[in-house]
């Protein structure tokens, strides 16, 4: 796949002004001697490029015209006579072609022939004038945009057909919403996110639209279609088409957090398994003997059937309003458990919060954690969550990190960027760590191996290329922690990925003797099994210790006299 414009996707997600200048030009062209305009609005800024064919549909052209204004960027539109198909006189006569079947040359004759009759000399100046639209057009992405009445023509026009290779509709939503592709990653992003999609077939008729001639260029192809009149709704799906292509790529920078001070605000969420109230309330406590202000407006439990802290919709709406509050300053999960998975859809629908401040937690928040670096290019810190640590655990008592103590989070919290975390006992447990010799530089992504592999060919799937996977879990027995590993190492996970550390893997929180050996037994099987460095780091998981490990900073692995050492910068 070819990567998309990088300063257009940039702008176009982080740009803080809502005044950017833009203009129009309007280049006149002539079809047998019929004059047609191709107007070009483009901002000062670079950004993306949108296609607009057919004049008749108004709302995707003002949106997008909208867009490049406030964003950046470039809108090529055929105007004529505000019509949707072009009128070309020539020897008297007025041929009709409809302007997005005009780029091959079977699609020319059959739109003259549908609208009219074929001739040869009009052929040819329609064809000048389509590769004139493709210059101006034809890039890494291309993004159509298109409206319809949803009544002939919407996304159930495509249930059955021969010309999509993947269809997927959302009983829930408009039918005259949806996109039109040619990226099958993209059509995975969307349906998950809950949009109608399709995915063009490599058989698809050769119609002479745009979608065709770009797929025979080898170019990404993306046409959003809505309904008329639905400005909000286009808007929302082409912001979200453009946050998919910058994460995708990995081409957005990542934006730290600032360093918590005396009195700042930490809002606490429950996002996964039911909270009790009794150690919430001591919880907040602690934190607040650490000189914190504590937020629980997002994290009101009313506990469901399935045990999660309350509804899907209020779980993913609380996290999204907390990572958005400009009134605190860190998100701290009470507790991890299960249920983080089934907010992920819904986050893809919302851009990246345009405060940056650290998720804390581990466990089940891997998902979060995983969303969070991935999506909205974000650090985060794996740590205890607020209600499992030495302070709280001296009153509730469940021995889950119960020697991990809120302080070094809390000094963590208040630390200047530059401060690095180090710790010097990683053992190597396979050939290619024991002959590490070089500085293994990266970032350190994961948490839960459960939650790893639950994120496997998804589109929430990290990617590991130049990265660290850390990786921990509890409940396995042997046998079942080695599917998991033999999933891992089968996937395209580990491509490109810098090295694997393992944390501390437990049945329960009470293993004896002969689970442990035989969980070993498994980590070092995995280990022999893989071609990249493999440590081990017993430090951090669900036993008692668990170090905070910063995701998505600069991290090192490094050799010293004593052995090996992982050094983490906070941010």
């Amino acid at each position: 796949m070819k990567i998309p414009n990088i300063l257009s996707l940039i702008l176009l997600l982080f740009m803080t002004t809502n005044s950017l200048a833009g203009k129009s030009s309007h280049e006149k062209f002539l079809i047998a001697n019929t004059p047609i305009t191709i107007e070009i609005f483009e901002s000062d800024q670079s950004g993306p490029i949108f296609f607009h064919p057919h004049e008749d549909e108004k709302t995707s052209y003002e949106t997008s015209k909208q867009l490049v204004h406030k964003y950046g960027g470039k809108l090529v539109a055929i105007k004529q006579y505000g019509k949707r198909l072009l009128e070309i006189e020539h020897q008297r006569k007025t041929y009709k072609v409809d302007p997005n079947r005009i780029f091959t040359e079977e699609g020319i004759r059959n739109t003259l022939i549908k609208y009219g009759e074929f001739n040869q000399d009009v052929a040819k100046a329609v064809q000048d004038f389509a590769d004139r639209i493709a210059s101006l057009v034809i890039g890494e992405l291309v993004i159509a945009v298109h409206n319809n009445y949803n009544k002939e023509y919407n996304v159930s026009s495509y249930k059955n057909s021969q010309e999509v290779k993947y269809y997927y509709q959302n009983p829930g939503k408009g039918k005259g919403e949806f996109f039109y592709t040619t990226d099958e990653q993209f059509f995975n992003f969307a349906k998950v996110a809950g949009y109608n999609a399709v995915v063009q077939s490599s058989s698809v008729k050769n119609d002479g639209s745009f979608s065709v001639y770009a797929a025979a260029q080898g170019v990404e192809y993306v046409n959003l279609e809505v309904q008329r009149g639905k400005q909000s709704l286009e808007q929302e799906m082409l912001l979200f088409l453009l946050r998919y292509f910058a994460n995708r790529y990995e081409i957005l920078p990542i934006n730290s957090w600032q360093a918590l001070k005396p009195g700042d605000t930490v809002d606490l969420i429950a996002p996964s398994s039911a909270t009790n109230p009794k150690t919430v309330a001591q919880t907040i406590k602690v934190l607040k003997q650490f000189g914190f202000k504590v937020g629980t407006q997002y994290a009101q439990s009313q506990p469901t059937k399935l045990h999660y802290d309350n509804s899907d919709e209020y779980r993913a709406n609380a996290f999204i309003m907390a990572m958005n509050n400009p009134n605190s300053q860190a998100v701290w999960a009470i507790k991890g458990g299960a249920g983080a998975t089934r907010l992920l859809p819904e986050l893809l629908r919302h851009p990246a919060p345009k405060i940056r401040k650290p998720l804390i937690g581990f466990s089940d928040i891997t998902a979060l954690h995983n969303f969070v670096n991935n999506q909205w290019r974000m650090p985060s810190l794996h740590a205890i969550v607020a209600d499992f640590n030495s302070e709280v655990d001296k009153k509730i008592h469940v021995n889950i990190n119960d020697q991990e103590s809120i302080e070094t989070v809390a000094d963590i919290l208040k630390s200047s960027k530059n401060k690095t975390l180090t710790y010097k006992n990683l053992s190597p447990m396979n050939k290619a760590a024991i002959q590490t010799k070089n500085i293994v530089d990266a970032s350190l992504s994961g948490g839960n191996l459960t939650l790893v592999q639950s994120s496997l060919d998804t589109p929430f799937q990290a990617n590991l290329e130049n990265k660290i996977l850390i990786i921990e879990d509890i409940g396995n027995s042997a046998h079942q922690l080695e599917r998991i590993l033999d999933n891992l190492r089968y996937s395209q996970l580990f491509n490109g990925a810098k090295a694997v550390i393992l944390g501390e893997f437990v049945q329960t929180l009470h293993d004896n003797k002969a689970n442990i050996e035989i969980v070993n037994l498994t980590l070092q099987r995995f280990a022999d099994d893989v071609d990249i460095p493999v440590f081990s780091a017993p430090f951090f998981g669900h036993s008692r210790l668990n170090h905070p490990m910063p995701l998505n900073t600069d991290a090192q692995i490094t050799k010293t006299n004593q052995g090996f050492a992982l050094k983490v910068k906070i941010r």
